[in-house]
């Protein structure tokens, strides 16, 4: 079920980055490994939809 990279990333583990078992908070119910970094950015309480509102947010502010 867990590669041995990041599922946002894509990044491996190194002596500097570490991979942490990412879960849903409601269900406690893994879901993979997430960088300690891409872990912190992404919160609990986020949706798909709601993700994916943020994006094309950033793709407008962008002019993209």
């Amino acid at each position: 079920m867990f590669g041995e990279k990041c599922g946002i990333c894509g990044k491996g583990p190194s002596a500097t980055r570490r991979l942490d078992r990412d879960h849903d908070h409601k269900t406690g119910q893994p879901r993979g490994l997430l960088d300690h970094r891409c872990n912190r950015a992404l919160p609990s309480w986020a949706t798909p939809e709601w993700l994916e509102a943020a994006a094309a947010y950033l793709r407008r502010a962008e002019g993209g």
